[in-house]
């Protein structure tokens, strides 16, 4: 009998152990992801407000290429910056709940999307510098434009939803 009362102890007492370890595990993930999608939004915040103002460049034709220049350099960046905190989000995306990866998915397809639009835009602006007055150049602004206005709202709407 007491050696059972042991045995049923340590038993116990391993279950018990245990039982943090996984709360502590799924509340670091959650962790990740929340300070992830905040750190997102930021780039996004900012990605769209330089999508926006190389949009309305459009308007201003006593511009020179260096304002689209410096626009775009830090468009890309944010992009870049997007990318390898949504690479990270993806890592841990099967710990996530079902609403959560799908969110996920959606950005990472808006911003491929606005991924291969910068680069079009940072093409035609390397091979072009005299002919930013083009409707093309404009066209992958404007797309850049709404692209990252879009991405900024899937990710506020992420971010409202990890808060709530």
């Amino acid at each position: 009998m007491t050696s059972k009362k042991w045995i049923t102890g340590i038993l116990a007492a391993a279950v018990f152990a245990m039982v943090p370890a996984i709360p502590a595990s799924a509340a670091v993930r959650e962790y990740d992801a929340g300070r992830l999608l905040k750190d997102i939004q930021f780039q996004a915040r900012r990605a769209k407000t330089h999508a926006l103002q190389l949009s309305s460049f459009a308007f201003d034709s006593d511009l020179g290429w260096e304002t689209y220049g410096e626009q775009l350099t830090q468009e890309r960046s944010a992009i870049n910056r997007m990318s390898t905190d949504l690479s990270r989000l993806q890592s841990i995306r099967q710990t996530l709940a079902p609403a959560e990866q799908r969110d996920i998915h959606r950005m990472a397809v808006t911003l491929r999307l606005m991924s291969d639009n910068a680069d079009d835009a940072i093409t035609f602006y390397n091979r072009n510098q005299d002919a930013l007055w083009l409707p093309v150049f404009h066209r992958y602004l404007d797309s850049l434009s709404t692209q990252s206005t879009h991405l900024a709202h899937l990710v506020r709407n992420a971010v409202h939803i990890d808060e709530g």
